[in-house]
């Protein structure tokens, strides 16, 4: 009886592993692919840029709205969402986003196996105090871009993303201005490759994020001190390197609930994923609620349009829609219409109307009106015969240029 309830666990934990490994890989093609369709959206439609789905982007428009009450250029509401479905499913299980969805991660693990394969070192991580050390990064990483976003109301370090560089990687572009991201991408690979999670460990903002909720999640892993025959195999396979074999309850915020601890340990019931109120769920179980729960969410706003699918759809804040607000995910280099301020002031001047100016810097009308307290009755009379009611010219500059 005991081997067959032996069988049947190790069963239940290979679907585990091939359950999530079949999601991890299809989530990767279908945002590489959504990558290539926004580079070349002659052949679908202009899908969805990187920064239109990422959950980060998420953080930091949020940040933006408070501020000045408006979403940054880059991103849309879908990020907003996304972010929305993250922290639901962190809440529940810590960070299983990082361990069971992301893109950047999934790659990350792909270079860790090959790592694996190829390195005969068992310990797979670096010296304890340099470790440690560098684990701060992902938090100073945080913290700076959070402070520029908040004070720019930009995505202010877009050329130095890993993420975006792979949104572009079927660009000529990534080697130009997204070259420094894409230096970041590769060192983040190639890391992974000697030391496990390498970007997720030490440089990922939003990782550094959700880590500070993590610790305060309904399920955690615990250990059976009873069932436990200190194996070390839990320390051996978690690719964060957390001591799980001495810890009762881990808590600690770099668990990133990938659960292959709980997967690969070879006692029954010795580590499981389980409430305060002594409520237990399974590996499998977390994957199917946690994309039931992102899924479903991306699903029901897609169907009411708040979520984007294309670089044109969509609402964004104040029910405008993405095509005519700063929303809109479009690079510069993707529209007549999308003017770097900074490079061509001299084309916005007095003599144009406030309509004018709203056409030519593609920011809605109706927030310029408000901003400068221009009635409707004057959005096609040239701004220097409105009387004292839109400031002086730099003003208007000065505003478009940190819209």
């Amino acid at each position: 009886m005991k081997n067959k309830i032996s069988t049947l666990k190790k069963s239940e934990k290979s679907n585990y592993s091939v359950v999530r490994w079949a999601i991890l890989i299809v989530v990767l093609i279908f945002i590489t692919l959504i990558a290539f369709f926004h580079q070349n959206p002659e052949i679908l439609w202009k899908t969805p840029s990187g920064c239109m789905l990422c959950p980060f982007g998420g953080v930091e428009s949020f940040l933006s709205w408070i501020s000045t009450g408006y979403f940054i250029k880059r991103t849309a509401l879908s990020s907003l969402i996304l972010l929305a479905g993250v922290l639901i499913t962190t809440i529940l299980f810590g960070r299983v986003f990082c361990g069971q969805m992301c893109p950047l991660g999934t790659l990350q693990e792909i270079f860790g196996r090959l790592g694996r394969k190829h390195l005969k070192s068992k310990k797979r991580t670096l010296p304890g105090s340099l470790d440690k050390s560098f684990r701060w990064l992902k938090y100073i990483v945080m913290v700076v871009f959070i402070f520029f976003t908040w004070s720019t109301s930009t995505l202010f370090f877009r050329w130095i993303d890993p993420w975006v560089a792979y949104s572009h990687i079927f660009t000529t572009e990534i080697f130009s201005v997204f070259l420094a991201g894409f230096l970041v991408l590769l060192i983040s690979l190639i890391g992974s490759f000697f030391w496990e999670k390498f970007f997720c460990k030490y440089l990922c903002p939003l990782g550094a994020f959700l880590s500070l909720l993590a610790p305060v999640s309904i399920f955690k892993i615990h250990r059976e001190k009873t069932s436990c025959t200190s194996c070390n195999v839990c320390n051996q396979v978690c690719p964060v390197n957390i001591d799980i074999a001495n810890s009762d309850v881990v808590t600690d915020k770099e668990c990133i609930s990938c659960y292959k601890c709980v997967d690969k340990c070879p006692e029954n019931n010795a580590l499981t994923i389980r409430s305060k109120s002594k409520l237990n769920v399974t590996p499998l179980l977390t994957i199917i609620v946690t994309y039931a729960l992102i899924v479903g969410l991306i699903v029901a706003t897609s169907i009411t349009g708040q979520f984007s699918w294309s670089s044109g759809g969509g609402k964004g804040l104040n029910n405008q829609p993405n095509n005519d607000t700063h929303t809109n995910c479009e690079d510069e280099h993707e529209t007549d219409n999308s003017i770097d301020i900074k490079d061509n002031q001299q084309r916005i001047n007095m003599d144009m109307t406030l309509r004018e100016i709203s056409n030519q810097s593609n920011i809605p009308l109706e927030t310029l009106a408000n901003k400068f307290n221009i009635s409707e009755s004057n959005f096609d009379i040239k701004i220097n015969q409105v009387e004292d009611k839109s400031g002086n010219m730099n003003d208007i500059r000065t505003f478009i240029d940190n819209y």
